[in-house]
Formats: structure tokens, C-alpha cells, sequence
């Protein structure tokens, strides 16, 4: 059994991406939605901000020029600083404030200024910011009106040239809306991805097929699909009407795809053990209400339509319930056989519905079901009986609820391990999985019940006509070109009727 995702030392390049594949909708309408509210707030909420830039280059009385060899440049880089710092002094300030008109404080203003030198030149720059441009206007003309001479009075020296003088902005600088969405959205992508890990971590209930692979190294034998029957199409049918011998009370498409659900898994069942076939099989699950008795039911009745005679027994002697599915009175069963009040011959029930199928349902006595199951009369009777059927099917009951399956699974061949999509947790299997390891028995695979499937991909009309295909096949009534012949068909059929 492979680690979970907790105890791994961390993520591959693969499982990131799986995790993206399989959230992928999610993902990408949390990005979207987060890239949509950013924007938005962008837009609506956030002030414009406006910015006007005014260039000086810093000089002393002696000379013009900006700097012509490295010692004077470094010389006026030394200026450039200096001017940089009077800028920033409370007279600079109150300068602006009283040559701009502005109605603003010495904090409020000198939020609004940045003086930056230029690198590896004498030009130094002054940038007003604000949400009204008249003011930052009024500002950048205070400065440019006042500086030069504030600068000579102070240093007696020196001196600044006003050489790019503020423009008027036409647009905000920010907030940049294209820029913000983007960041949204990745903002989103991210967080959005986290959840699905923290998801993924946390998820204790299975979700698909690849999951169960992955986690126990064992194959899904058959996913069978989850459908609402004609009767209540509110309720979820869970897979109680899917049985083959009662498929009426499914929708006519569902029943198609129901039905070869459980053909797939009499298929695969042929097939496991390395090519070994599993002549007798218990139906288990990790916990009550996962399906398993369903299940066996219609793996029975899908391997005796094949034609092979088939036996299927109730191991749940604590409360059985196949004989409800046959609708078969469970007078004498299993539990009668092994305390020997009962003979074989007279407690196999054939199935009307199929010549192939025969049933032993879980008996009348009341004893310990365990002690019955691991009893020596529970072997012998299996021995005899497997040399009557071609198939026999235990229903036992669920391996975390009671221990009832451990004896059965020891005269078996192998374990059907039957969970619910949705429903069954990872740990509950995982107990089950080791339960059986502990005394060795043979685990085949697994079924996962009650599947939720498009109803845009089953019922749709291509689907109907696959129905159709299908059972022309059956009933040998395609043409030789492969091709369904429905008058073919509608013949027969009024053949039979007459």
C-alpha cells in the first residue's frame, strides 16, 4: 500500500500537476472571480493618483557646467546630496507651503515629495504625488520659484538649475488596473491551488478510480454508475434497482450501462490472479451501507447469464438480506446447514429468473455467526459445494464491522472488496486492507459503487442509439455491413408476440 499524501516527504512535479488537472475548474474560476474583484476594486475604490516630476542639476557659482572630468563630477554629486538634504528641512517646507497656497500641513506635504539623486550624474529629481493635480502643480511652480534661491542663500556658493521643469499629468499613475488584475490573478491561481492541496491531504473519503489505484496498488474491478429510478426520481436509487433481475425500475438508457457495469466485473473477475480464474469469491465492504450485497447479487446474475452455473450464499448470518433481492423466503439457509438441521439438497433455492443461478440464503438459527463461519462443517460444505458450481458467490458481512469475512475469505479464492464514492473514508479501508494482510488472505479488487456519472453523457441520443446497437447485437439482428436493421428487430419481435 503506497503512503498517503501526509506521510510523503513532499509532492512531485507530477502530483502538482494532478492536483491542477483535477481542480482545474475550481482553479480557474477562483483566479478568474479574484482577478474580476481586484479589478473592480481598481476601479471603484481605490483614488487615482497623479504625478509630476520636475529635473535640477546641481552647480556652484563658479561654473556651469554639469560636470566635465570625474573629479569635478564627484565634487557635484557631493552638492547633489546636499541639495537633497535642504529639500527635506522644515524651511523648504514651509516655503512651499506659503509660495503654493496649498492648504496642507508639513506631514501632509512631505508625504507628497520624493527627491531623488540620479546615479552617476549632478541631476537630481523632485516628484510631487497626489490625487489632485491642480495641487501638485501649484507645488512643482512653488519649488522651481524658490529653490535656486533658497539653495545659494544657504550654502552662499552653490546653486541648482531647474532643467526639465514638471509637466501636468494627463494620466494616473496609479493604481494600474491591468497590472493589479494580473496580480489578482495569480493572487487566486495560488490560493486557490493550496486549497485543493489542503484538500487533497485532508480528504478522507475516496473520490475515483485512480485514487484507490494509486493508494493501494490494487485494481477497480468495475465502477458502477449511480442512477434515479423511474419510482422516485428524487432519491438516489444508490445502485438497490440496478439489479439485473428487476431492471425495469431503472431508466431504459441507465439499465444499458448498469448492466455492463456488472458484466465488466464478471469479465475482469475471469481474469485476475494472474490469469488464474476465482471460482469462489466473498462480497465484502470496509463498513455498513457501501453496496456489497447489491453487489453480489448482480455479479451472480451477470456470471449465470454467461451461462455458468452459479451459487450464491448469504455469510451474513447476523441479518442477510439476499433472499429480499430474490424475493425468497429464507425458511432454511446456511446457518441451518452447518448445525445440520437441514440438508443441501433441501435448502438450494434455483432462481426462477435463471436456470444457472442458485441460492442459499443465511439461515434461521440463532448462534454465534463467527463460530459458525470458522466451524469445520463451514469448510466440508464448501468443498462440496464447489465441486456442484462453477461460481460461488459469498455475501459476507462488512470486515470493520464485525470479523464474520476473515473465516469465509480463508475457503475462498479471493476478496471483492466493494466501496462507496463519496462515502467510504481511506482509513476505513485501509483497516480492512490490513485486517485480511494479517491472516494472509488473497484481496482481488475493488468495486466502486454509486459513481456519480454526467447525465449529459448517458442520456443523451447517441446513448439511446448505443442501447439500440446493443441489443440488436444480442439478438443477432445486424445486417452485414454492421449495421442495425430495426425492421429486422420489430419483426422478431411481433414473431415472438404472436
Amino acid at each position: 500500500m503506497k503512503e498517503d499524501l501526509t506521510n510523503q516527504e513532499g509532492f512531485t512535479i507530477k502530483d502538482i500537476i494532478d492536483i491542477i488537472l483535477k481542480k482545474w475548474i475550481m482553479i480557474m474560476g477562483f483566479s478568474i472571480i479574484s482577478g474580476i474583484v481586484v479589478s473592480l476594486i481598481t476601479i471603484f475604490m481605490i483614488t487615482p493618483q497623479y504625478s509630476a516630476n520636475a529635473k535640477y542639476y546641481a552647480a556652484d557659482s563658479t561654473s556651469h557646467s554639469l560636470g566635465t572630468n570625474s573629479s569635478e563630477l564627484m565634487y557635484l554629486q557631493k552638492l547633489v546630496n546636499t541639495y537633497i538634504q535642504l529639500f527635506k528641512t522644515e524651511k523648504f517646507y514651509d516655503n512651499v507651503i506659503v509660495c503654493s497656497e496649498v492648504d496642507l500641513s508639513t506631514l501632509e506635504l512631505k508625504q507628497m515629495i520624493t527627491v531623488s539623486a540620479e546615479a552617476d550624474t549632478s541631476i537630481f529629481n523632485v516628484t510631487v504625488s497626489g490625487t489632485d493635480v491642480d495641487t501638485i502643480m501649484s507645488i512643482q511652480n512653488a519649488i522651481a520659484e524658490f529653490a535656486p534661491e533658497m539653495v545659494t542663500d544657504v550654502t552662499k556658493s552653490g546653486r541648482v538649475v531647474l532643467c526639465d521643469p514638471a509637466k501636468i499629468p494627463l494620466k494616473p499613475c496609479s493604481p494600474n488596473q491591468m497590472r493589479n488584475t494580473f496580480a489578482g490573478i495569480v493572487a487566486g491561481f495560488v490560493i486557490s491551488f493550496f486549497i485543493a492541496l489542503a484538500t487533497e491531504i485532508t480528504n478522507k473519503k475516496i473520490s475515483n478510480k485512480k485514487d484507490i489505484e494509486n493508494r493501494y496498488e490494487l485494481p477497480v474491478l468495475a465502477q458502477i454508475p449511480s442512477f434515479t429510478t423511474h419510482r422516485n426520481k428524487k432519491e438516489n436509487s444508490s445502485n438497490q434497482n440496478a439489479f439485473l433481475c428487476d431492471i425495469n425500475n431503472v431508466n431504459k438508457n441507465a439499465a444499458f450501462f448498469v448492466k455492463e457495469a456488472y458484466k465488466m466485473l464478471r469479465t475482469n473477475l475471469r481474469y485476475t490472479s494472474n490469469g488464474n480464474t476465482c471460482r469462489k469469491v466473498i462480497i465484502t465492504s470496509p463498513s455498513m451501507q457501501e453496496g456489497k450485497t447489491v453487489t453480489a447479487v448482480n455479479l451472480a446474475v451477470a456470471i449465470a447469464e454467461a451461462g455458468n452455473r452459479v451459487l450464491i450464499i448469504d455469510g451474513d448470518m447476523r441479518d442477510g438480506q439476499v433472499h429480499t433481492y430474490f424475493r425468497v423466503r429464507n425458511s432454511s439457509g446456511l446457518s441451518n446447514l452447518i448445525l445440520g438441521s437441514a440438508e443441501i439438497s433441501n435448502t438450494i433455492i434455483k432462481y426462477k429468473g435463471n436456470q444457472n443461478l442458485f441460492i442459499i440464503t443465511s439461515g434461521t438459527i440463532d448462534s454465534d455467526p463467527l463460530d459458525m463461519a470458522t466451524s469445520e462443517e463451514m469448510t466440508q460444505l464448501m468443498n462440496r459445494l464447489s465441486e456442484q458450481f462453477d461460481y460461488i458467490i459469498v455475501d459476507s458481512p462488512a470486515i470493520n464491522v464485525v470479523s464474520d469475512a476473515i473465516p469465509f475469505s480463508k475457503i475462498t479464492d479471493g476478496i471483492i472488496m466493494v466501496v462507496r464514492c463519496g462515502s467510504s473514508t481511506y482509513s476505513d479501508i485501509e483497516t480492512a486492507i490490513d485486517s485480511f494482510k494479517l491472516v494472509g488472505s488473497n484481496i482481488i479488487g475493488f468495486v466502486l459503487n454509486d459513481v456519480l456519472v454526467s447525465k449529459k453523457k448517458y442520456y443523451r441520443t447517441s446513448t439511446s442509439s448505443a442501447c439500440l446497437q446493443y441489443n440488436a447485437y444480442t439478438d443477432g439482428s445486424y445486417n452485414n455491413k454492421n449495421t442495425y436493421n430495426s425492421n429486422t428487430l420489430k419483426l422478431k419481435r411481433q414473431k415472438q408476440l404472436k
